[in-house]
């Protein structure tokens, strides 16, 4: 389908003055926060330096060595941020090479949810990791026995669908009427495709956000980098992995050199699937989701999620995506 984006209009600004406020309150939360965490877990947060932040608050707490991750106390960040502990205590125990948790669970806080993650300091840059690394760290993955409890099914657009839902009850929300339209129409044929798909290399334990940018450098691992950010992991199918970087017509700039590299490492060519041009688009709609939810409060988070929906809607994959923290 080829849609002119200039049909959609653009989506509503915020005064640059209402941005500034609602990321200073966000500051300001997450430093009230650290003051609770360490009053409740005993833990130093003196001095706690920014990592980043995207949809969630992510600190180091030098003292500690310590990553503390914070967001918005909902039903939904707790259910998956115990189902990422969940997964990576259990990886562990099975030599899997991951992230460490710091803290068996999640801390609730007054308005926050927190999770506690062993610190690594990376010498070098999950940019510089060859793709075979992922290839491999997903085929040990996806080799791996049943894990012995239960984690969420795999719902590629769920979370689209509910920012989609907080950004219509904003006093001034960004998308517009016709973009709402627009996404909805494509998310309705994406699932509907979707759930007409034969996966041949079956279901179980997926990471479902297996991009170059979770890996971390660790000189302990085998492949000298480890797995990050599970708390999107799910029970689904295992194609649903190797989107990223196994499809074709990458929009992050990964060349198809790289694509056959990680393709050889998994020992699985996504692109002899006819599927996986449906995987694709499930995969680009959901990853405004963050966009949008931040949207408001920052600039660069609209910006790129006004190029990521004009793209879609020009049918132009020229224009190149980039990750916005």
């Amino acid at each position: 389908m080829r849609i002119c984006a200039s049909t959609y209009g653009r989506p509503s600004m915020k005064p640059p003055e209402q941005l500034a406020a609602a990321a200073h309150t966000e500051t300001d939360l997450f430093t009230a926060a650290l003051r609770d965490l360490g009053r409740q877990l005993g833990v130093a947060t003196a001095g706690a330096q920014p990592l980043r932040m995207h949809s969630s608050g992510f600190y180091l707490l030098p003292q500690e060595q310590i990553v503390v991750r914070l967001a918005e106390a909902t039903d939904e960040h707790r259910v998956r941020w115990h189902t990422a502990l969940q997964v990576t205590s259990w990886l562990t125990t099975r030599g899997f090479p991951t992230i460490e948790p710091a803290h068996p669970t999640v801390v609730n806080l007054d308005q926050m949810v927190v999770s506690l993650w062993r610190y690594l300091p990376e010498a070098a840059s999950s940019a510089d990791a060859p793709a075979s690394a992922l290839g491999v760290l997903l085929r040990q993955l996806h080799q791996l026995p049943d894990p012995p409890f239960v984690v969420p099914e795999a719902r590629p657009l769920a979370r689209l669908a509910r920012v989609i839902v907080l950004d219509t009850a904003r006093r001034v929300p960004v998308l517009s009427a016709a973009d709402r339209a627009y996404l909805a129409e494509r998310m309705v044929a994406a699932e509907a495709a979707y759930q007409e798909l034969d996966f041949p290399l079956g279901r179980g334990l997926i990471h479902n956000d297996a991009h170059g940018g979770n890996l971390m450098a660790n000189q302990r691992s085998p492949l000298g980098y480890v797995l990050g950010d599970w708390d999107g992991a799910c029970w689904g199918p295992r194609e649903i992995d190797l989107v990223p970087r196994g499809a074709p017509g990458n929009r992050f700039g990964a060349t198809e050199d790289q694509r056959r590299e990680f393709s050889r490492a998994y020992g699985y060519d996504l692109a002899q699937w006819q599927g996986w041009p449906v995987l694709r688009e499930l995969r680009e709609l959901h990853s405004m989701a963050a966009y949008l939810r931040t949207a408001p409060y920052k600039p660069a988070a609209q910006a790129q999620l006004r190029l990521r929906l004009d793209s879609l809607m020009h049918d132009d994959r020229t224009k190149r995506w980039t990750v916005i923290w």
